[in-house]
């Protein structure tokens, strides 16, 4: 009887090819498990807390929170003790949110120099932006975090500070949404690591920029459902890429389209976190530059991190374009197939 030590070789690969697709499909329910709910698909959209002055120490309130909440989530505005409530307060549901409105008089005290807080921002799972206009026309913003979830409203507020907040936003959407991460990593399996890459990732940039911009502009309306809908079709036709193409070879021109066209579809899914509290005319151009360099900056360091894993890959000797690679495709264009049918039962729902 002759034995070759290649067929034992061959066999163990079988098995290991096996044991990686069985990985693939305990990978899908436990992201299933863990993120298969819409609303952690991507970042939760931020709530608002919005007090226009009327006239000197009198504000109108605003309150908006979504309609999607995470379970056990008790999001509550502070406001100063010195103001209190006049008449009777309202509320609504407004688009996907509910609005809560009243008005408070804080006596000659005002509001510069009073902390304005808002409890209950980690449970949220999102951020809550603060708009204050006060009676002399200046306008003050800030993003409360659970790191930082009161404000002490000061005289003045530079505009870069402004822009901090809306890059940070940017970022943690990019970074806090695994359906956008996931398809940033395809085109990363599509491309691999050359100069293409980074022409790649620009194109991706300048689509969601484009209807990111005109989405928030009005010019263009698109449901939020049938944007997460294309969102999760986007993922699962480049994950199949992947698979038809391992050795990266679909052509730089077919990339480069793809990227473009895909990231119009995923500029309605940002669009979504600035609609949602509904942002004035004012703040629009510095909310969107500064949204779009913070979604940038986290795609960048999305790629670097990417870039590094493939890298140590080799150096351990490993053929990441081989048997490794089969794991995160099927696992994650399986989780991006569930998400598609999930969205659609939701929005026929």
């Amino acid at each position: 009887m002759n034995f070759s030590p290649w067929s034992g070789v061959q066999a163990r690969c079988h098995q290991a090819n096996i044991i990686l697709k069985l990985g693939a499909v305990i990978l899908l329910l436990v992201f299933a498990g863990t993120y298969g709910k819409p609303a952690l698909a991507h970042a939760m959209a931020p709530s608002l807390l919005q007090l226009d002055a009327e006239k000197d120490g009198v504000f109108r309130v605003k309150w908006k929170t979504p309609l999607k909440k995470v379970a056990g989530s008790k999001l509550a505005p502070v406001l100063p003790a010195h103001c209190e409530s006049v008449g009777k307060g309202s509320n609504a549901t407004e688009g996907t949110g509910m609005v809560y409105r009243w008005q408070i008089d804080c006596g000659e005290q005002g509001l510069v120099g009073s902390t304005i807080q808002v409890n209950g921002i980690a449970s949220s799972r999102a951020d809550v932006l603060l708009r204050i206009k006060l009676a002399d026309g200046r306008t003050l913003h800030q993003v409360l975090r659970p790191a930082q979830g009161s404000y002490l409203v000061p005289q003045r507020q530079p505009w870069y500070r402004v822009f901090n907040n809306y890059m940070v936003m940017g970022i943690e959407h990019l970074i806090g949404g695994l359906d956008h991460v996931l398809f940033v990593v395809a085109l990363f399996m599509l491309v691999g690591v050359q100069r293409s890459l980074i022409w790649t990732v620009t194109m991706f940039t300048l689509g969601h920029s484009m209807t990111l911009s005109l989405a928030v502009l009005d010019v263009i309306r698109v449901p939020q459902s049938l944007a997460e809908i294309f969102i999760a079709i986007s993922i699962v036709i480049a994950f199949t890429e992947v698979i038809r193409h391992p050795n990266h070879d679909l052509g730089r021109w077919k990339v480069y389209m793809m990227a473009a066209g895909f990231g119009l579809l995923h500029g309605l899914g940002f669009a979504g976190a600035l609609q949602e509290v509904g942002l004035p005319s004012g703040d629009i151009p510095l909310a969107l530059l500064a949204f779009n360099v913070g979604i940038e900056m986290g795609q960048l360091a999305l790629i670097a991190v990417l870039c590094l894993f493939s890298l140590a890959m080799l150096r351990l000797g490993i053929n990441w374009h081989g048997l490794w690679k089969q794991l995160p495709v099927y696992g994650a264009g399986s989780l991006a197939g569930f998400w598609f049918w999930q969205r659609v039962m939701l929005a026929l729902a």
